[in-house]
């Protein structure tokens, strides 16, 4: 649970595990190197909305910086019960190893321009999370 106004995680602070909201709202931000203020901000997370996958599957850091803007409940898989998790099934490893590298894949640069428009946002907003997410824009 965090209150109003709690950070949950830093940018580049260790990646850890996955957090995924179940109520509340948090607002997430990035700061471009050279860049002063409060940085930009990328997105509010809505019930369901999650981060920290990619900090289950080895030593990342976080890309952007996530402060509550309400009462928050949080669900929290710290990277350590996940992969023991992972080692003690050999099934579970493989499936979940190869979900997450197809999801990668998915979220390609070049993936990621292509399907931008059918989700209903504009290059507006691709143009501030380039840096976070290493994207093109292509008019």
């Amino acid at each position: 649970t965090l209150a109003d106004g709690e950070q949950l995680f830093k940018q580049g602070a260790d990646c850890t595990g996955l957090y995924v909201l179940v109520d509340g709202t948090v607002e997430e931000t990035v700061v471009e190197q050279g860049m002063t203020g409060g940085g930009v901000k990328l997105r509010t997370w809505a019930m369901g909305d999650s981060a920290g996958e990619e900090g289950l599957f080895g030593d990342k850091k976080w890309k952007s910086t996530a402060v509550s803007k309400s009462r928050c409940v949080l669900l929290n898989l710290q990277r350590n019960l996940f992969q023991n998790a992972m080692e003690s099934s050999t099934g579970l490893k493989t499936a979940l190893t190869e979900g997450y590298s197809l999801i990668q894949q998915m979220w390609s640069p070049k993936n990621l321009a292509l399907i931008w428009p059918f989700v209903g946002l504009d290059t507006g907003y691709l143009e501030q999370i380039r840096g976070v997410v290493d994207i093109e824009v292509a008019e």
